[in-house]
């Protein structure tokens, strides 16, 4: 083959060659703040929608607990109280194992309280975040939005005044889910201004071309 069409070619066709590009897009879902303990409690968060190929899908969960509440001390003498409120919050969805679990335990101390007196406490807040899954399969990321289902479950415990107390609590969880979608774009966004280096390619290939037709 004539040398200088092989430079034309091998110009053009390095230009033409463009590597797809690996790109990740985010979304999120929200649930709550509601009342525990939430039961089979759904809602969505949007599917891929980029375009291109998808490759992962990679969730997490972000956790949150807040409780209110009194504590009267039914004790004979004055006393310390801590008040925990644990919760544990589990997240249905196309995993590829186990639902993802988090849990936290909020706590407060109400300090010399008087026998028979009652003190409210509160907002004590509690949060957590999981460890990354992996979505699977990943058709289910692609024909419209995602379904999750939250479930709770609260324990709470009062220490202090030799267990001579009356508690009440109210605590509420709520939660944000984040997917990050890893995908091949089929072409590289477009540019206004070429890079320099496909400048020079697209130069050898018209210079290329051009010697041919000169000793045509």
């Amino acid at each position: 083959m004539n040398k200088f069409l092989t430079l034309a070619i091998a110009g053009f066709a390095v230009i033409a060659a463009s590597p797809a590009m690996a790109l990740t897009q985010t979304v999120t879902g929200s649930f709550g703040q509601s009342t525990t303990d939430l039961n089979n409690a759904t809602f969505t968060v949007s599917g891929f929608t980029a375009g291109g190929t998808l490759n992962s899908a990679t969730i997490s969960l972000n956790g949150s607990a807040i409780t209110n509440g009194s504590v009267t001390n039914t004790g004979a003498q004055s006393a310390n109280f801590t008040i925990t409120s644990s919760v544990a919050l589990a997240l249905s969805g196309p995993f590829t194992s186990s639902p993802l679990n988090i849990s936290f335990a909020p706590s407060t101390t109400v300090s010399n309280l008087a026998s028979g007196a009652t003190a409210t406490f509160g907002p004590i807040t509690g949060s957590n975040s999981s460890a990354n899954l992996v979505g699977t399969p990943l058709s289910a990321f692609t024909s419209g939005p995602i379904t999750f289902t939250a479930n709770t479950s609260t324990s709470n415990s009062t220490a202090g005044g030799g267990g001579n107390n009356r508690t009440t609590l109210s605590t509420t969880v709520g939660g944000t889910v984040t997917i990050v979608y890893d995908y091949t774009a089929p072409t590289p966004p477009p540019t206004t201004v070429p890079e320099p280096a496909s400048m020079a390619l697209l130069g050898m290939g018209l210079a290329g071309l051009g010697l041919i037709r000169r000793r045509a």
